[in-house]
């Protein structure tokens, strides 16, 4: 079965597939993630654990996730229009988030950055943004490719 063919089966508009998780629209202001498989379940759970960590202002909102990551509700941005990374606004996000988060940010790319509703800049792929599990440490990837 396709991603589309599973968005039409559940009435949802689909957004994007990605390498563990499927994104559905679930209104004009929040999305589905769902993961379909432990890697996504994790990444799930790991950014709604790294949604608490990081000022709202500098990232998508985390309505609710399930207990085993399957599936996470996120508000929902406008990633359709590439942002342009080497402008001052997405330079000013990435500072903003090494100094929240405390080190480089390595996933972000205009893959996972978009503008909200109201034109403001913010990452929605937060998963790697998360304290307890930082993939710059193998020891740490470990953990995170094996849960």
């Amino acid at each position: 079965m396709t991603f589309h063919e599973i968005a039409d089966q559940l009435g949802l508009e689909a957004i994007s597939f990605g390498f563990c998780r499927m994104v559905f629209a679930l209104s004009p202001n929040r999305v589905l993630k769902v993961g379909y498989s432990r890697f996504g379940m994790r990444s799930n759970q790991l950014e709604a654990e790294a949604a608490h960590d990081l000022p709202r202002r500098l990232r998508a909102t985390v309505y609710d996730v399930a207990p085993d990551g399957l599936w996470l509700v996120q508000e929902r941005v406008d990633s359709a229009k590439r942002v342009d990374m080497r402008r001052k606004e997405a330079r000013q996000l990435r500072d903003a988030l090494e100094r929240a988060f405390g080190r480089y940010v390595h996933d972000f790319h205009s893959a996972n950055v978009g503008r909200r509703v109201g034109g403001g800049l913010v990452i929605f792929d937060l998963e790697f943004l998360n304290r307890s599990t930082w993939p710059g440490d193998a020891a740490d990837l470990r953990r995170y490719l094996n849960y």
